[in-house]
């Protein structure tokens, strides 16, 4: 504001300036007003376009008073573009923070093959809604044209569109089971923006009106047993038309076998506990086992649960005599897992040790050689014993 109230910039008219003759005014952008239930915003703003395969912040804002919980407050990128708008219909929501997640390349789909919009977006508030509020949420005629073109998203044009929203981190993939929300859809310039109404904010989800997944896994667990079996549990709620579990297996977590199924239980929103056991284990040599469910839905709709990990315990060594009975000189093959120093015994059929001694081996085939010259001809048992083995077998000296 000018001195002298006269030259370019403000005047005394607008704003009105008076007492404050000299000074730098700062001007805040609050919100647009509400123009029958939609934001005055202009469509001429352009849409936030995000980079591909990454998440956007948006700009932190506020709604704290009563100068914005009653305006349709805009959620931008850095640049200003806009993302989304709150009308927070009178609540203070506190502190806005959000994110957007754009994909690019094929368009994303859940589990169960329903393709979903390329963009999600995360709305964070400090303070949660007393009451319900609305929100505006924009894309792209780009992004509606490839969920139009995905076959089997059911999505013919922007009314087909509707908004669902889960507790998933914003990202590539939609996993828990979302919340399907009915909007009210518009053109906005050339791109569109839908409305919802919502009790709560979380991520925001575009795609046609039965995105369902089947059930909610609130836990997945798996066990190693005494017997070698691993014994797997897990627990579940909200099951809609939940048809079975197939329990899957793989010794490398990216590979997996279908081992067994287990149907559901009765429809409800229930909680509910289930359990497998895999008594295939005791064949396999690996360090671990991977395990997941494959959760399909009686329209063959499915997902996939989290991946459990199931160590084994350590692989021991393996002892055998050839030729076997033995004269003068035992000649062990011994297999190790691993390099380590093994102490060797011979015991006699009452349990004395007739013999002893200290050997190294090394990871993989060993020749453990022992003079038996001074044995009397009977029945023996050879044990051997180490970090990396235990194990015991019969020979016979002549």
């Amino acid at each position: 504001m000018d001195k002298s109230l006269s030259t370019s910039g403000p005047s005394t008219a607008n704003p009105l300036t008076l007492n404050c003759t000299g000074c730098v005014i700062k001007y805040s952008f609050l919100g647009y007003n509400d123009n029958a239930g939609s934001s005055s915003i202009s469509g001429s703003v352009p849409i936030a376009p995000g980079l591909n395969n990454q998440l956007t912040n948006l700009t932190p804002t506020d709604i704290t008073s009563f100068e914005k919980n009653n305006l349709w407050v805009p959620l931008t990128d850095s640049l200003g573009n806009i993302v989304a708008e709150i009308d927070a219909n009178g609540n203070n929501l506190g502190n806005i923070t959000g994110t957007m997640y754009k994909n690019n390349g094929a368009i994303r789909a859940t589990s169960g093959g329903t393709p979903y919009l390329d963009r999600s977006i995360t709305i964070t508030v400090q303070t949660q809604p007393s009451s319900p509020v609305n929100v505006r949420l924009y894309l792209t005629a780009a992004e509606l044209a490839a969920l139009v073109a995905a076959p089997g998203s059911g999505v013919a044009n922007i009314n087909s569109v509707s908004v669902h929203k889960n507790n998933d981190a914003n990202g590539i993939a939609l996993t828990a089971a979302p919340t399907a929300i009915t909007p009210s859809r518009a053109s906005f310039g050339s791109n569109y923006v839908v409305t919802a109404s919502v009790s709560n904010f979380s991520t925001f989800y575009f795609a046609g009106s039965s995105v369902v997944l089947p059930v909610d896994i609130l836990t997945f667990n798996g066990t190693l047993q005494p017997d070698l079996s691993a014994l797997l549990t897990w627990k579940t709620e909200n099951e809609i038309n939940l048809l079975h579990f197939i329990v899957e297996k793989s010794t490398d977590g990216k590979t997996f076998t279908a081992i067994g199924t287990v149907a559901a239980g009765l429809p409800n929103t229930t909680i509910k506990n289930y359990s497998f056991t895999d008594i295939t284990l005791s064949d396999l040599v690996t360090p671990a086992v991977f395990y997941r469910l494959k959760i399909v839905d009686v329209n063959g709709t499915y997902k996939y649960s989290s991946i459990v990990k199931v160590l084994m315990p350590p692989a021991k060594g393996t002892i055998t005599i050839a030729p076997n009975p033995v004269i003068n000189k035992i000649k062990a093959n011994t297999v190790s897992p691993a390099d380590c120093k093994a102490e060797w015994r011979i015991i006699d059929q009452t349990g004395r040790i007739m013999q002893s001694g200290n050997t190294l081996l090394k990871k993989g085939n060993n020749i453990v050689t022992i003079s038996t010259g001074n044995l009397a001809a009977g029945t023996y048992y050879l044990h051997i014993t180490g970090s990396c083995i235990d194990s015991k077998t019969k020979f016979q000296k002549l």
